[in-house]
């Protein structure tokens, strides 16, 4: 199932990247051939074949988002609210997910991997890196100077911050930002730190690999392994959490539960997030995007 759709997502990413060359056309039909396939999988997704599916998905989809909505090539007054529009349709995922899957253990981590890798790549921005077509030539979209906030922008960003705020206001916030959501990184504060590193790892290897510089045959090998060491940690962590519990369930939870409760989930877990990351970048690949430093001074 989880190859399947990454799959799926990939032979999307590559064919409308590739053959389709009017860039709204081409954003449009991908984002609504990602849209289609979310629904049409996330109920499948519901029976607990891999634990914590739609966390993956949702990591891999916000991942990329990031990716686009800080380090693309046109002004930051269209990327930003772009990537909150996109953000809206995740929300109602997050909010489906909090009553399975131990959404509490899953979404304070989750959240603070892509927090960082946010901050990573506005870091990456602010030295000159973007996302760009190979050859780089400076266009008016992608030199932002003397781009101010216009009437149309702030009509753009009112029709993307209102769906966001309608569903901000429907969502069980309580619940979300309480002690609940967040206890197991308080009560394994070291345990939760390894688990945000590990996954931070992982996002910036798959990142790098796809849209990255270097010679491919050497950032493959470095990143397959670096990505075989995350993944042979994860289990043997979830291994050695399992052999050394007495009573696992007893109402005080912690974090290491989670890595009992993904004992023997985490190989195809692992696929589906970052899977789905590294076929949506396919996208940016086959449109001819790479991550390289730009003449155009930082800004955004």
């Amino acid at each position: 199932m989880a190859l399947a759709f990454v799959a799926a997502l990939a032979l999307v990413g590559w064919v409308v990247g590739a053959r389709v060359k009017t860039a709204w056309l081409k954003w449009t039909v991908f984002l609504w051939s990602i849209a289609l396939m979310d629904l049409g999988v996330f109920g499948r997704l519901g029976i607990p074949e891999i634990e914590g599916a739609v966390f993956a998905v949702v990591l891999g989809q916000m991942a990329f988002l990031t990716v686009w909505s800080t380090l693309g090539d046109v002004a930051w007054v269209w990327r930003l609210p772009a990537g909150l529009l996109a953000l809206t349709s995740l929300l109602p995922l997050m909010q489906y997910a909090m009553g399975r899957y131990w959404g509490g253990h899953w979404l304070a981590p989750l959240t603070l991997v892509v927090a960082l890798h946010t901050l990573l790549c506005w870091r990456q921005r602010r030295r000159g890196e973007r996302l760009t077509r190979v050859p780089y030539t400076p266009t008016r979209d992608t030199d932002e100077r003397g781009q101010g906030f216009r009437l149309i922008h702030a009509f753009i960003w009112s029709l993307a911050l209102s769906p966001l705020l309608v569903v901000a206001r429907d969502a069980d916030w309580p619940n979300w930002a309480g002690p609940w959501s967040f206890q197991t990184l308080m009560n394994n504060p070291l345990s939760a730190s390894v688990f945000v590193a590990l996954h931070l790892v992982g996002v910036r290897c798959v990142l790098w690999l796809i849209v990255g510089g270097g010679h491919r045959p050497v950032r493959l090998a470095v990143v397959l392994l670096a990505l075989a060491l995350v993944v042979a940690t994860l289990l043997g962590w979830s291994h050695y959490e399992l052999s050394v519990a007495v009573s696992w369930w007893n109402g005080n939870q912690r974090f290491n539960d989670l890595m009992i409760h993904m004992h023997g989930s985490w190989p195809g877990w692992f696929v589906l997030a970052y899977g789905t990351f590294a076929a949506l970048q396919l996208f940016f690949r086959a449109s001819g995007y790479r991550l390289r430093e730009t003449t155009s001074p930082p800004t955004g």
